[in-house]
């Protein structure tokens, strides 16, 4: 399934990436999770993880 969804987020990114001629959305094809489209800040992240065991990679 994640899989998929990766390979999901890639065409998206090439399909707006060729429709804007510009590369803008190609940050969609490097997600990882479910929760990585979410902009969930550092805080945000560590709270769900700590009150709800929820986990998503804090990314720099």
């Amino acid at each position: 399934m994640r899989q998929g969804i990766v390979g999901n987020w890639k065409e998206l990114a090439a399909l707006l990436g060729d429709r804007r001629n510009s590369n803008r959305c190609a940050f969609i094809a490097r997600h990882h999770g479910m929760f990585s489209l979410m902009g969930f800040n550092a805080q945000q992240i560590s709270t769900l993880r700590e009150k709800h065991s929820v986990y998503r990679p804090i990314q720099d």
